[in-house]
């Protein structure tokens, strides 16, 4: 399991950055960080993470549109969604998107190690 490759896609480069150290801090030594959708689409196409943590609020394409185009490309790949609102639409309009999670920001990172280890 903790050679999962995990991307982590969030415009704010010091989440990026706490989430990368964090997640190494736990043992998974497969982590990439992108900051905005064209460059995860990219590396999804690319590389195939085993997992992706995805903020909903990206300059350019939101994330759920980023969502349903990671699973047209691969239905398989776990999303877990992050966000600072825990507004009941969006987290409906995740799950029917395929998200495997909705985790709200700021994150406890009890709570992301939990959903993370369950789908991992």
């Amino acid at each position: 399991m903790k050679d999962l490759n995990i991307l982590v896609v969030d415009d704010n480069s010091s989440f990026c950055v706490w989430m990368e150290r964090a997640l190494r801090a736990r043992g998974y030594t497969q982590v990439r960080t992108v900051s905005d959708a064209w460059q995860a689409l990219e590396a999804v196409q690319k590389e195939r993470p085993g997992l992706v943590l995805l903020d909903i609020y990206l300059p350019g394409m939101d994330g759920l549109h980023l969502l349903a185009k990671i699973h047209k490309i691969d239905k398989t790949i776990p999303v877990l969604m992050l966000t600072c609102e825990a507004d009941e639409e969006c987290i409906q309009a995740a799950e029917s998107l395929g998200a495997a999670d909705y985790l709200t920001k700021p994150l406890k990172l009890s709570s992301l190690f939990s959903s993370l280890e369950a789908r991992a």
